[in-house]
């Protein structure tokens, strides 16, 4: 690469972005192939010929004796996914890191702004350093369906095989788990112990029980203002947001209740929140303050969305989605699960007001 810049005249700055749209195109390049690619990991032939990892472990099999204190797995984020989905990657590489018994390398997000904003690596060691500074082997690891536990203990002989070596295993792109909320202690320790927090911009008056509602529109609507055919099953009504104020409003009606809209788009779209007292209009606000004042918010009326997803599993109130949502939620009073039509029974009613009155007199 550095060749091709150097005689086409491109080195310094000019170079540097050349570089950087290569990377992106053939990132783009991947994304769109590794559908294919990733319906063929469950051939044994396939993963043979593709992953050097599941070579050595047939060579060598899984080694039952060695340390493993010199293996790290990480998790590279998907360059053109959003914030929420890389965050999924990561706490995915956290948990398998954690469930193999191996420690986790730190990969950063995509945005730069993001990454020092969520803190996430501060003070942890990372890929980049145990690869081009402590000299450790890169190892790939095949896809593997986290349902199947076949597949996940071959995962693990793969790891063991590598025992007492130096190695960083990188998950596959978009290699996810479906576990990741037993890791929201630590989420929320890594977030709320990051530098970033010092500086951020909280919206709430203390005075108030502060409800956040976040409607997701922006990129799931057409420039026509209709669903985009790929994103129907991450769309909400409007109705349903306003069952589920209906009822907090009616159940708070004795506390001073502020409620915040965070979206995107026109403030006319918005309209029929009006009829409540006390609302506030967060459209287009950046994506940090967004997602911070989710977090710390007194309840959280989820959208859909790994976004919303993320900031639930750092919030400490009351959080409210709907049983459509394709996460796993903790089974937990804090967390209320309705349908589509946004209609809350007596059992969820009481919990919500037991919190309230147990923590905003």
């Amino acid at each position: 690469m550095y060749l091709i810049r150097r005689r086409a005249g491109f080195t310094g700055d000019m170079g540097n972005r050349m570089r950087e749209k290569c990377v992106v195109f053939f990132d783009k390049v991947y994304r769109k192939l590794h559908p294919f690619f990733y319906h063929r990991s469950d051939s044994e032939w396939y993963r043979y010929c593709m992953y050097g990892s599941y070579r050595h472990y047939r060579k060598y099999g899984a080694k039952r004796e060695g340390s493993r204190k010199e293996l790290f797995l990480t998790a590279v984020p998907n360059r053109g996914a959003g914030i929420g989905h890389q965050m999924d990657g990561w706490m995915a590489g956290v948990f398998f890191a954690r469930s193999w018994g191996i420690g986790y390398a730190y990969s950063p997000f995509t945005n730069r702004k993001w990454d020092e904003y969520l803190g996430f690596g501060e003070g942890q060691v990372t890929a980049r350093k145990l690869l081009r500074e402590e000299k450790y082997r890169k190892v790939k690891l095949p896809y593997f369906d986290e349902q199947n536990p076949s597949e996940v203990e071959e995962i693990c002989d793969i790891v063991k095989s590598y025992a007492g070596e130096k190695a960083v295993f990188f998950l596959e792109l978009d290699q996810f788990s479906g576990r990741q909320h037993e890791l929201g202690d630590y989420l929320k320790e890594r977030f709320m112990s990051a530098s970033a927090r010092k500086s951020d911009k909280v919206l709430y008056d203390p005075a108030f029980f502060n409800i956040a509602v976040h409607v997701r529109r922006g990129d799931i609507v057409g420039s026509d203002g209709k669903i985009l055919k790929e994103y129907r099953q991450r769309w909400l009504s409007t109705d349903y947001y306003l069952a589920v104020l209906d009822t907090l409003t009616e159940l708070l009606e004795r506390k001073k209740v502020r409620i915040y809209i965070f979206s995107q788009g026109n403030r006319e779209n918005f309209k029929e929140f009006d009829k409540y007292e006390n609302v506030s209009y967060c459209l287009d606000e950046s994506e940090q303050e967004t997602f911070g004042n989710l977090v710390k918010s007194d309840l959280l009326i989820m959208g859909k969305s790994s976004f919303s997803y993320d900031a639930a599993l750092i919030h400490q109130g009351i959080r409210i989605y709907p049983d459509s949502f394709w996460g796993t939620c903790p089974a937990s009073d804090l967390w209320i699960r309705l349908d589509d039509s946004g209609r809350m029974n007596e059992v969820q009613k009481n919990r919500i007001a037991e919190f309230v009155t147990g923590n905003r007199e």
